[in-house]
């Protein structure tokens, strides 16, 4: 067994302001988060790789720790066969040092990559900055991911980084080895991993501690905090709120008049792709746009009269379309052994009856064929010896590429479900124009959650080894050329693993080896659909991820593009799906562009594009501003559907639910958000961008040796999406790029009218002063827009979005709908609304409810969001990244003011109503008009409790 023993010095030379202090916390579980002046510069953390690259951290106890206590934790899951423990200990020197001390030790002998303590920076820190190893300039950080994520390995006895904080400096009293990577494609993430690692599992032997100490030097004193458990309660600071599910139909919150919903859905016949929009046959000429929340598990299993309220309720909320999603253990017979894909008559009853209940009132549905449905083993390998083993969901999904008997299980349930008959609409599923849009798998990407080369699965790697080895021989005459284009002299002819550091042309390989795997089986499931089941619906799949060059060249065939994105998804600490759960909680509006943002590049110009899940997800803070920063960039960049992620988990959809991750039917904080995207996006406040520019994807891109394999088709410029629309384009070199300006990903690639060449710098930031100029020279933008190189200023090209990223500062100016997101003791101003916070950060904004402008509007709603808990919610530090406990009621909003002063024609005739969540008056709130307009002060501790709304006429 290979013992591992390890001792270093970190030292970290930070150039700042020298009247700053960094402030410095230390969680349960041995991590530092590192701040300046609020922002943050860096982390420390401990964890480990297991093989497949599976990554664990580790969880001490949740408690409040005294003085300098040492703190012992426990890596992993408690389902993971191989764990780690480890002894945290840490001492302050001087006023700005803090020296710490890592042991870990396998609790048995075991396989990992690597264990270790990493030092990580959010990208903006240190992309396209230089590293030094032992004095010496030896590479630059990309500004945009690249192929090669591995930026830097090897030993040295010095590494330094230069980073927006200055140059951080790593010594180590001996040459050690250090890997600086770029791990963007995981998150925002740039960072070095100190010590062991391998790329191939190494064997760590149980019971032999591995040490890893350093000492962080700070140029300025910093503030050493330990972090203690903090629990949500009714107060001063959180107001209870009365929490009501039913809108009222006339009411201020009811939306069937604002977006004006047509009713029954399908009504116009088939949705089809026309260029980048969809259009109803029956309406041509007149694109379409989707807006909907997503029901999950039993959410599906609702009595008939429970349809007809919910369906109600989602037309008054302004929804047009609904997603059913892990749907199938709901509907089908589950204890059946050894047949997955039968559909239970009862179950079906309730779905049928729900199904027709969103249908009737203008709701359009989408799904997918496969999300989670449990499947046997034995459907997939008949002699398995135990009849009741199900397979993993994940690893099924990757099986319908690799296996036969995978796509025929696929088919079967497809078969059986589409072609059911609906009693109520007397049509099947296959045959119903109100499910239009159709995805084959959810997030079925084939190199999205873990490598399978690695899978647990025995029987799975066989099949993949199996599939790649039959590949590789139509790809190569003989064992001998295969090996001398990858530089691996020995591998065998049969492989059962990947090869250990091979060439370029192992990478090229395996990505051409993905998009034909992905290719043929959307050709197949997509050709059995509409050729076996005559099925109409609009066709899609990969909407996980995959913005790279053969995840991209695969969608080409898709009749639309769609795809998914969170900000503060959950990530579980000991159990999956389970408390306790993490996540950033940091302002989005402070990074720079909204969530999601990234997703514009995955989207094809001339093909319409979705996003059938996305969330601002619980607990995070910075739900509030979740809504208007979605609706910007959907209808920027013309975007054509849109799901929240999720209305329910569960049929509980009538009486109190406790906010958690993600539904709304638990959060009216969240949903109140959503109103701002629906104005925005939906009722189309926003306009989308006049121009657009096409990342241009030449055809032969996997098969040019000049070119990457598989680029990131994301670029450094991504502030450029705000400004113009923006995505991808893959065609021939000689075809013509449906776009104003086009960029290339690769050689020979496709142009536009206006084009730039290619280099290695057509991706990166460095483009970015280019961009801005030829859109002021062109006239795209103003030549007093606001976006900039040198500060962290983007604002849309009609000046009506802005985000100052710097000042923590989101501008919302459109004439129907204005307001923004600031810091409290800030104003700020738009044409028709000012708004001051006081107290605290907060998004409030004012929406006409009419067909007029906010200044000659009869009727306006002015939202007013702080943050909302659960009372009791349990969190493990005062920033509330780690929840601990799930509170209950009542909802609890926190304490906020603000005035808000709007421009209105005749605000001697307003009056201005408090109302609660059904859209009910309660009290009038007083108002005073002036010249200036209409000043109102609004305030969460109401009359009646926690207020968040309001309503305003005018005579």
């Amino acid at each position: 067994m290979k013992k591992h023993n390890l001792t270093f010095l970190l030292l970290a030379s930070l150039c700042v302001s020298a009247f700053a202090d960094f402030n410095v916390a230390l969680d349960y579980s041995g991590s530092l988060a590192i701040h300046l002046d609020g922002a943050k510069v860096a982390t420390v953390t401990p964890s480990y790789f297991l093989p497949g690259w599976a990554s664990r951290g580790y969880a001490g106890d949740f408690k409040d720790y005294t003085g300098d206590e040492p703190i012992e934790a426990i890596g992993g899951r408690n389902d993971d066969e191989h764990r780690v423990k480890m002894h945290m200990s840490y001492k302050l020197v001087g006023s700005n040092a803090l020296t710490l001390n890592y042991v870990f030790t396998p609790l048995q002998d075991m396989k990992a990559h690597s264990i270790h303590a990493s030092l990580s920076f959010p990208s903006a820190q240190v992309a396209g900055r230089p590293i030094y190893t032992d004095g010496k300039q030896v590479a630059v950080t990309p500004e945009v991911l690249q192929e090669k994520i591995h930026v830097f390995a090897g030993p040295t006895n010095q590494f330094a980084v230069d980073s927006q904080a200055g140059r951080i400096t790593i010594d180590f009293p001996k040459k050690l080895p250090v890997l600086w990577q770029d791990s963007r494609q995981w998150g925002d993430s740039i960072g070095l991993r100190i010590g062991a690692n391998s790329e191939t599992p190494e064997s760590w032997e149980g019971g032999v501690p591995y040490e890893v100490s350093f000492t962080i030097t700070f140029p300025q004193n910093i503030v050493f905090d330990r972090e203690k458990p903090i629990f949500i309660t009714a107060g001063d600071e959180w107001i209870p709120l009365k929490s009501l599910l039913e809108i009222q139909p006339g009411s201020a919150l009811d939306f069937t008049d604002v977006v004006k919903i047509h009713a029954p859905a399908g009504k116009f016949g088939w949705t089809k792709a026309v260029g980048q929009n969809f259009e109803f046959e029956g309406m041509p000429g007149v694109s379409q746009r989707f807006y909907g929340v997503n029901f999950c598990f039993s959410a599906h299993n609702i009595t008939p009269e429970q349809s007809e309220i919910l369906a109600e309720r989602l037309a008054r909320l302004g929804y047009n379309a609904v997603r059913y999603h892990h749907y199938e253990r709901n509907i089908c017979i589950t204890n059946k052994i050894g047949d997955s894909t039968q559909l239970n008559p009862e179950k079906m009853v309730m779905f049928d009856a729900m199904f027709n209940a969103m249908k009737k009132r203008g709701l359009y549905a989408t799904t997918d064929l496969y999300v989670s449905r449990d499947v046997y083993a034995t459907e997939i390998w008949p002699d398995q010896p135990d009849p009741k083993e199900k397979i993993k969901g994940q690893n099924f999904k990757r099986l319908c590429m690799l296996l036969p008997s995978a796509m025929e299980n696929w088919k079967k349930f497809a078969r059986n479900f589409m072609t059911h008959r609906n009693p109520h609409t007397g049509l099947t599923y296959a045959e119903d124009p109100s499910l239009n849009l159709i995805s084959l798998i959810n997030e079925g990407t084939i190199d999205v959650f873990g490598n399978p080369a690695y899978n647990e699965d025995p029987r799975f790697r066989k099949a993949y080894f199996d599939k790649l080895n039959a590949w590789l021989k139509t790809q190569y005459k003989s064992t001998e050329e295969r090996n001398n284009a990858w530089d691996t002299p020995d591998l065998p002819e049969i492989l059962d693993k990947f090869p250990e550091k091979p060439g370029p042309e192992w990478s090229r390989d395996l990505t051409k080896f993905y998009y034909d795997l992905e290719s043929a089986m959307f050709r197949e499931m997509n050709a059995f659909l509409k050729d076996e089941l005559k099925c109409k619906a609009l066709i899609t799949n990969l909407n996980c991820g995959g913005i790279r060059a053969w995840s991209m060249k695969a969608r080409a065939d898709h009749e639309y593009l769609d795809n998914h994105f969170y900000v503060d998804h959950p990530s579980f600490i000991k159990n999956p799906w389970s408390l306790p759960s993490r996540c950033s909680n940091e302002s989005v509006v402070k990074r720079g562009l909204p969530g999601g943002n990234s997703l514009s590049f995955s989207r094809y110009l001339d093909k319409p594009f979705t996003v059938t899940e996305f969330n601002y997800s619980g607990p995070g803070r910075y739900r509030s501003v979740g809504g208007i920063l979605t609706g910007c960039l959907a209808a920027i960049q013309n975007w054509n559907g849109m799901w929240r992620f999720a209305y329910s988990h569960g049929s509980q959809m009538f009486s109190h639910r406790a906010a958690t991750y993600f539904d709304l039917v638990g959060d009216p904080l969240n949903q109140a958000a959503e109103r701002a995207v629906i104005c925005l996006y939906l009722r189309g406040d926003l306009p989308e961008a006049k121009h657009s520019i096409a990342v241009s994807i030449p055809e032969n891109q996997l098969e040019d040796k000049r070119n990457e394999p598989n680029p990131s088709a994301v670029p450094g410029w991504q502030k450029c999406s705000l400004l113009a629309k923006v995505g991808i384009y893959h065609g021939k070199s000689d075809s013509k790029v449906p776009a104003d300006l086009s960029i290339p990903l690769g050689y020979d690639a496709p142009k536009a009218k206006n084009a730039i060449p290619y280099d290695d710098k057509t991706m990166s930031a460095d483009q970015l002063p280019f961009l801005l100029d030829f859109m002021k020279k062109n006239n795209w933008i103003d030549q007093d827009n606001q976006t900039t190189v040198e500060n962290e200023i983007v604002q849309s090209a009609d000046g009506r979005f802005t985000i100052k990223a710097n000042d923590d500062i989101m501008i919302l100016n459109t004439p129907k709908t204005a307001g923004a997101y600031a810091p409290k003791d800030q104003t700020v101003k738009t044409d028709a609304v000012t708004v001051t916070m006081l107290d605290t950060e907060a998004t409030v904004w004012v929406s006409s409810l009419t067909d007029q402008p906010i200044p000659s509007s009869k009727r306006l709603l002015v939202t007013h969001l702080t943050d909302l808990r659960n009372t009791g919610d349990k969190f493990a530090e005062k920033a509330r990244k780690t929840i601990l406990r799930w509170g209950g009621a009542p909802h609890l909003v926190r304490y906020g003011r603000a005035v808000v002063t709007i421009k209105l024609d005749d605000p001697q005739k307003a009056t201005v109503y408090a109302i609660d969540l059904s859209g009910k008056r309660l009290n009038t709130i007083p108002a005073k008009a002036s010249k200036d307009g209409l000043e109102i002060n609004l305030d969460v501790k109401g009359t009646d409790g926690a207020q968040m709304l309001y309503e305003i006429t005018v005579d």
